[in-house]
């Protein structure tokens, strides 16, 4: 095609009759998480293009009408197999890495029909996981019987995360040797994969993709004028990645220094017991939690926006806050981190852990509105290079140049 030669009309046509069926181990809408809306706004993209997409789960909220879905599928060999066949579905697309993957090269053994699979985190998270799950749920769980085995899971810890991760890692390498294409989050999670998964042949297989943004408007001067003096978290309640509870900690360093600043805390999920402990251990005070809710105007009215995650793919409620000029502060603990935020242009890094240098560039921020808002207004700006109509096409790029192969 290159060179200037002409397309071959039967290329061509195949790529207008490109059929994709998507996996899911469960039903999925567009304000669950960051994969989950990804997927549902790369689907919608797809459809717009011509292509047919089938699914085996219901989409909740958020899919286009031309998406055919067939939960009757469900997670069942012979019939998704027989549905290959029969519809002539060119790929498989697995979004949750490798939870799948297995079971796509089962199905599409002597077939035509490609696999594509995506890791919507960061290579070696699992390294990160096991040792809070254990610790929370030993001191938190409302469960007797739970927090026993908590317990007896961390006196036999090292074996038993020994295990874990080896099992993990495993999975991970079969899911890269079984698909044809398998898409991180950003260029810079290339080398950890290899070395993490003991993958071969340099990652040949590997391509990258960042999250798109969620909203269809950004902010203006004006809007950024306007904005109370709220510090804003938008999160799964999840103390194993998310650990809320340093920003928790962070807080009461400030609260008795700026009473007019407050706390908003949007999201929901397993450690929300332990929060509000917190809370009432260090007495917090402008302290709010909404629940689950869709985190527009959250974004749009606050000033700044925290995460301490311990890990994360992605990050896409960084470029939310972003998008709505809501200055986003970050520990420095995944690869994907330095795509997003220039450090002092868009946004601040802080080093892993460093509550102290945490506190100081929250207080800055603060203290200095003329520079908070420069910075609301570049994040608004550089956050369009993360548009829908950019990411999305790339998958639609790697979906072409598949189908150009065969």
């Amino acid at each position: 095609m290159g060179g200037g030669q002409l397309f071959d009309k039967n290329v061509f046509g195949n790529l207008l009759l490109m059929k994709i069926l998507i996996l899911y181990s469960r039903d999925i809408d567009i304000n669950d998480s960051g994969g989950s809306r990804t997927t549902i706004e790369l689907m919608n993209y797809l459809v717009s293009k011509g292509v047919t997409c089938f699914t085996n789960f219901t989409i909740i909220e958020g899919g286009d009408q031309k998406i055919i879905e067939m939960p009757n599928l469900h997670l069942n060999q012979s019939l998704i197999k027989e549905h290959i066949r029969k519809k002539n579905v060119d790929i498989i697309l697995i979004p949750e890495g490798y939870k799948l993957t297995k079971f796509a090269y089962k199905v599409t053994f002597n077939t035509n029909c490609k696999i594509v699979s995506a890791l919507h985190n960061k290579p070696g998270y699992e390294r990160q996981r096991f040792w809070v799950t254990l610790w929370e749920s030993a001191k938190y769980n409302t469960s007797i019987i739970k927090r026993i085995r908590a317990l007896l899971g961390l006196v036999f810890y090292p074996v038993l995360n020994y295990l874990y991760i080896r099992i993990y890692q495993i999975n991970m390498t079969k899911c890269y040797n079984y698909s044809d294409k398998l898409v991180l989050l950003s260029d810079n999670f290339f080398q950890p994969f290899i070395n993490y998964y003991r993958i071969d042949k340099n990652g040949e297989k590997l391509e990258s993709i960042g999250n798109a943004l969620s909203f269809n408007s950004y902010i203006t001067k004006e809007e950024i004028n306007e904005k109370k003096k709220q510090i804003l978290v938008v999160s799964r309640f999840d103390e194993r990645q998310k650990r809320i509870s340093l920003i928790l900690k962070i807080w009461k360093e400030i609260q008795d220094i700026h009473k007019d600043w407050t706390l908003e805390i949007v999201g929901f999920g397993r450690s929300e017991p332990m929060y509000l402990k917190i809370v009432d251990k260090y007495k917090l005070q402008r302290v709010t939690f909404h629940g689950k809710q869709f985190p527009f105007n959250y974004y749009k009215e606050s000033s700044i926006f925290l995460m301490t995650s311990a890990y994360e793919g992605w990050g896409m409620t960084i470029t939310e806050a972003q998008q709505l000029g809501c200055v986003p502060i970050v520990m420095n603990t995944f690869e994907s981190l330095n795509e997003i935020i220039k450090d002092g242009v868009n946004g601040l890094i802080v080093d892993n852990n460093d509550i102290e240098n945490f506190t100081k560039r929250l207080l800055f921020l603060i203290e200095n509105e003329s520079i908070r808002k420069e910075m609301a207004f570049n994040s608004m700006l550089m956050s369009k290079r993360f548009e829908s109509r950019i990411i999305l096409e790339k998958y639609y790029q790697i979906f072409l140049k598949i189908m150009n192969e065969k």
